[in-house]
C-alpha cells in the first residue's frame, strides 16, 4: 500500500492511495466466511472454498479493501497527527475489479490548527454606570405601574403615546426578504421602553388601533447578530390593541402594599436590583463586543462538514417554526452565523489550551451563593443547597461550563484594549444588545 498527499487546505487533506490486490488476503477472508456461512447441501463450516468463491469472492474483496483502507487511514492520521472530524471519504478512480489494484482518493476533514489569536483592539467599550436619583425615580414608577393592571383602550380614536402598551404583529425584512427571528404575533410593547431598536417605538406614536404601517429602522453596529449589525430593515406592523394604566402615588402606602417596611426599604431593594440588572447588561454587552471583535480579527478556515451539519439543523428549525422553506438570503445569513459560532469555539479552545483555566469547588460555591442561594438562607441551609447542586453531575457540569466561559472572557478582557464610557443606569439599559 502506498499514499501521497495530493491536495490540501487547512481543513481538508486529499491523498492519492494505491491499494494492491492481495489474493491471499481474499482467500483468508473466504476461509472466515466458511466458518459462518450456511448453504443447503453442506454441513456447517464445510462449504467448499471454490463454492464460496463463486458466490462471495466479491464480498471478500470489498472486505479486504476496507481493512486495507483502515490501515492506510490509521497510518496517515498517526504520521501527520490529524484531528479528524468524521470518517474519511473514499473515492475510487475507476470501477472496483477483482484481481486489479485499487487507485483511489481519500479525503480527510480535519480541525484547523489555531496556533495564535489576535486579541480585540480599541473596539470594546467598557461601560461605567452610575445610578442617579432620576434613575431610581424611573424604576419606582415602573414598580408602581406594575401594581395596576393595564386596561384596553376602547376609544378607536385614541392615539398611541409614550407609556402606552401596544399589542402588535410584526414581520421584518432585509432587502425585501424576511429574516430569521424578525417576526412575532401578539407582542406587547411598551412605548418609550427602548426595548426595540432605533426609532421603532417612536414611529408607533400617534397611530391607532387597527392601523397597518411600515417601520423603517437601522440595526446598531454593535448588534449581537453580525449579519444584521449596521443594516437597514423594514418591519410590517399591525396594531392589534392599545392598553394604558394609571400610575399610583409613590408613597409609604405603596411600599407597605408591596410588603416592604417603608418607602426607604423599597428604594434600597430597587437599587440593589438595578445593580444586578446593570451587571448582567454590562456582561452581555462585553461578550457581544468581544465576540464581534474576535470574529473580525481572526481568520480561521472552518471545516465545511461542520458548517453543513449545523446549518441543516438551523434550517430544519426555521422551517418548523415559520412553516416555509429557507430562502437564499436567510440561508446566507444563517451560514454566516454558523461560521462565526464555530470560529468562536476554536478561539475559546485555543484560550483554554494555552491558559491554566480550571474550575474548583470554590468557584462553583461562589457562583451558587451569588446567583442562586437566597440571601435569607441560614448557614446550614446554604451548605445543604450547595452540596445538593455540586453532587448532581448534570447541574455541576452546567455550572462548570458557565464558569469556564466567564474565565475565558476575563482573560480576553485582560489582553484587550478597552475604551471607557460613563453612562447612567437608564442609558445603559437602553443600549441595544
Amino acid at each position: 500500500m502506498s499514499y501521497k498527499l495530493y491536495k490540501e487546505t487547512p481543513t481538508k487533506k486529499i491523498f492519492k492511495v494505491k491499494l494492491p490486490y492481495n489474493e491471499d488476503m481474499v482467500l483468508e477472508c473466504l476461509k472466515e466466511y466458511q466458518q459462518k456461512i450456511k448453504m443447503d447441501g453442506y454441513r456447517s463450516g464445510k462449504v467448499p472454498l471454490h463454492v464460496l468463491e463463486s458466490k462471495y469472492k466479491i464480498n471478500a474483496f470489498y472486505d479486504v479493501l476496507e481493512e486495507q483502507l483502515k490501515e492506510v487511514v490509521n497510518e496517515i492520521v498517526e504520521k501527520y497527527g490529524y484531528k479528524i472530524i468524521a470518517s474519511p471519504k473514499f473515492e475510487p478512480d475507476s470501477e472496483l475489479k477483482i484481481g486489479k489494484d485499487t487507485n483511489c482518493k481519500v479525503t480527510f476533514e480535519i480541525h484547523p490548527e489555531v496556533n495564535s489569536i489576535k486579541w480585540p483592539k480599541d473596539s470594546i467599550i467598557n461601560y461605567e454606570y452610575e445610578i442617579t436619583e432620576k434613575d431610581i425615580q424611573n424604576e419606582l414608577e415602573k414598580v408602581a405601574k406594575n401594581t395596576t393592571k393595564a386596561e384596553s383602550v376602547e376609544d378607536l380614536q385614541h392615539k398611541i403615546k409614550t407609556g402606552d402598551i401596544v399589542n402588535i404583529n410584526f414581520k421584518g425584512f432585509l432587502n425585501k426578504e424576511p429574516f430569521a427571528g424578525g417576526e412575532a404575533e401578539n407582542y406587547d410593547l411598551e412605548i418609550g421602553s427602548k426595548s426595540f431598536i432605533d426609532t421603532f417605538e417612536d414611529q408607533l406614536i400617534n397611530k391607532k388601533k387597527g392601523d397597518f404601517l411600515e417601520v423603517n429602522v437601522k440595526f446598531p453596529k454593535e448588534y449581537h447578530q453580525q449579519d444584521l449589525s449596521g443594516k437597514k430593515a423594514m418591519f410590517e406592523v399591525k396594531i392589534n390593541e392599545i392598553k394604558t394604566r394609571n400610575t399610583p402615588k409613590i408613597d409609604e402606602e405603596l411600599a407597605v402594599k408591596l410588603k416592604f417596611e417603608n418607602l426607604d426599604t423599597l428604594k434600597q431593594a430597587i437599587i440593589k436590583n438595578m445593580h444586578k440588572i446593570a451587571e448582567n447588561k454590562l456582561n452581555q454587552l462585553t461578550k457581544n463586543a468581544v465576540n464581534l471583535a474576535l470574529i473580525e480579527r481572526n481568520d480561521i478556515e472552518i471545516p465545511e462538514i461542520l458548517i453543513e451539519k449545523d446549518l441543516e439543523a438551523q434550517k430544519e428549525d426555521y422551517t418548523k417554526k415559520y412553516n416555509r422553506e429557507v430562502d437564499q438570503k436567510t440561508n446566507e445569513n444563517m451560514k454566516k452565523n454558523v461560521e462565526d459560532q464555530i470560529k468562536l469555539s476554536y478561539i475559546f479552545q485555543y484560550i483554554l489550551k494555552n491558559n491554566d483555566i480550571k474550575v474548583e469547588d470554590t468557584d462553583i460555591e461562589q457562583k451558587l451563593i451569588k446567583d442562586f442561594i437566597p440571601e435569607n438562607s441560614g448557614d446550614e441551609q446554604s451548605k445543604s443547597l450547595i452540596q445538593t447542586y455540586i453532587s448532581n453531575p448534570q447541574i455541576r457540569q452546567a455550572f462548570e461550563g458557565q464558569i469556564l466561559e466567564e474565565k475565558i472572557y476575563d482573560i480576553i478582557s485582560k489582553n484587550s484594549k478597552l475604551k471607557s464610557k460613563k453612562v447612567s443606569f437608564t442609558e445603559l439599559t437602553q443600549i441595544n444588545l
